[in-house]
């Protein structure tokens, strides 16, 4: 539970990326304003943000993206990053998915 709310049922309620996207980066704003996050990173945060919505779809059902879908988004990320580049990129995303996986 938290902010005495129960956490969103991602599976359930058939979230859209966009809302998970705007959950990860409210709960990061909210760490960046207080001083646990520089601003940089902040901005990595949110790039990646909309990386995933151009790549998924902001409609796009968060239960229904797959590994397949995630292999082809890091083979497109890879036509125009380096190794290291793409590393981080998919570090990032996995944090904005663990946030469905763990609040649901």
């Amino acid at each position: 539970m938290q902010a005495g709310r129960k956490p969103r049922d991602y599976n359930q309620d058939g979230c859209r990326l966009a809302n998970l996207c705007d959950e990860f980066l409210t709960a990061k704003q909210n760490r960046r304003d207080g001083g646990e996050l520089s601003a940089l990173t902040f901005q990595d945060y949110h790039r990646t943000c909309k990386v995933l919505i151009f790549a998924f779809g902001r409609e796009r059902r968060v239960s229904d993206i797959g590994p397949r879908d995630f292999e082809r988004f890091r083979v497109s990320l890879a036509k125009t990053r380096n190794p290291t580049s793409v590393g981080d990129a998919v570090r990032r995303t996995r944090m904005v998915f663990k946030l469905a996986y763990t609040t649901s």
